[in-house]
């Protein structure tokens, strides 16, 4: 049995994300911790190119969404670049509430750890 590997939240972050066809469309931006859990809540998703981030959309992704990807250390998102240019994105100025990280396990129909 292989044994687990286990990443730092600085390795992780900046981590490409690619859509199913090959095509960069963001990467990882940060992790956020349920301190009552003691758990990764979601990965924060930073969706577009621009210089510094500056214009991007973020998004809060439960991690079990993202699969290894097949370039490196990348990841692959079940996403298209149209479908997150219509979606709402995550203020990061405002806390994340359970409504909304409940809302991003639902639309990737994954079971939220809390309720496992």
């Amino acid at each position: 049995m292989d044994e687990p590997v286990y990443l730092q939240v600085d390795i992780i972050r900046d981590t490409r994300v690619f859509d199913n066809k090959g095509v960069q469309i963001g990467k990882i931006d940060d992790l956020l911790i349920d301190r009552e859990n003691n758990r990764v809540a979601c990965a924060v998703f930073s969706f577009g190119a621009h210089l510094l981030g500056l214009g991007n959309k973020y998004f809060v992704i439960p991690l079990e969404a993202f699969k290894y990807g097949q370039h490196g250390d990348d990841y692959v998102l079940d996403i298209d670049k149209e479908t997150l240019e219509k979606e709402e994105d995550f203020d990061r100025n405002e806390p994340l509430t359970q409504t909304k990280l409940f809302e991003a396990y639902k639309q990737y129909k994954l079971k939220p750890y809390w309720e496992k």
